[in-house]
Order: C-alpha cells, then structure tokens, then sequence
C-alpha cells in the first residue's frame, strides 16, 4: 500500500511505488523485472520535485527533447553548405590529322550573387529556434504531466486511507453492535 504524508509546509511526499507508476507512463526504462530504476538516494518516499527531477533524468526523454533540434541544425547546416565544386574532363578527336586532339580539364564552382544563400541561413536559424522552444514547450508539458500523475495518485492514496480508516471504524462498531446484541 502507497504511504503519503502532508508537511506543515503543504509539500506532500510519495512513496517510490508511486513514482514507479508515475514514471513508467513517461517511458522510463525498464529493468528485467518491468520497474523503473529509483536508484538508492531517492528513499522511500518521494517529492514532486524528485518525481519531474527523475522524470527528466531518463535518458529517453533527453534524446526525445533534443532529436528535432539537432534535425534542425543539420538541415540548417547542410541548406547553407557551399556545393561541391564539379570537375569534368572533355576529350575531343579531330579529324584533322594525328596530334590534333583536344582534352580540357574544367573545374566549375556554382557561386549565389542574388543574395538567397543568406536568406536560407536566417530560415534555417529560425528553425532550429523553433525546435529549441518546440522541445521546451515539450519539456514544461512533460513536468505538468508527471506533476498532475503525482498528484492524482496522492489523492487516490489519502483516499485509500481514508476509506480504510472508515473501514476500520465500522468494523469496531459491528463488533461492539455484535457485542451488545450478544448480550441481549
């Protein structure tokens, strides 16, 4: 069973059995028997800071995070990057007599005087910009999520308390209601 508590500064703690669940939905990797790796320093109970500190850690989530930033340089990059210069070797025979063949050799380099290699660098820096505030925003939706499965799942455990507390109560009451009916 999950054990929660409530500080008098309002911060509320979780047991690592929550935080495997909370961590398993955002694709922690598992180990050979199905659980998320806590790790020792974590204890047996968790604060929400810990829960999104080890949510993030996950390597998974850092390879997610980055992915489409790094896409986006290397698109950048390779938009922006000079062509490679041409070399093209040309033989031509004439019909004139022996000697008169012709070989040229041309290297050509294709060169942008209008201006648009210029225009691609500033999109391509606007792209990866938006891939940093894309993996950002991913990031903030990320923490929202495992703050909100924390919270849903200290809310069911105060609740499972609660009832078991009930729980309790009544069965004291059915024994002493048993007791005096007994007694007649």
């Amino acid at each position: 069973m999950l054990r929660g508590r409530c500080t008098r500064r309002g911060r509320h703690d979780v047991t690592a059995v929550t935080l495997a669940l909370l961590v398993t939905s955002v694709m922690a990797p598992a180990t050979a028997a199905g659980a998320p790796e806590l790790g020792p320093e974590l204890g047996s109970e968790l604060t929400v800071d810990q829960a999104t500190a080890l949510a993030l850690a996950q390597p998974a989530v850092d390879r997610l995070l980055h992915a489409e930033v790094n896409a986006a340089a290397s698109s950048a990059a390779l938009a922006t990057a000079w062509s490679p210069p041409t070399l093209d070797l040309g033989y031509e025979q004439l019909a004139t007599g022996p000697g008169s063949d012709e070989q040229t050799l041309v290297v050509s380099q294709t060169l942008d005087l209008s201006g648009r290699r210029s225009l691609i660098r500033a999109a391509g820096r606007a792209q990866v910009a938006a891939a940093r505030e894309g993996a950002q925003a991913r990031r903030v939706a990320l923490v929202a999520e495992v703050q909100r499965l924390f919270h849903a799942a200290l809310r069911l455990q105060l609740r499972a308390a609660t009832l078991a507390g009930w729980s309790a109560r009544l069965g004291d009451a059915l024994t002493l209601m048993n007791k005096r009916i007994a007694a007649g």
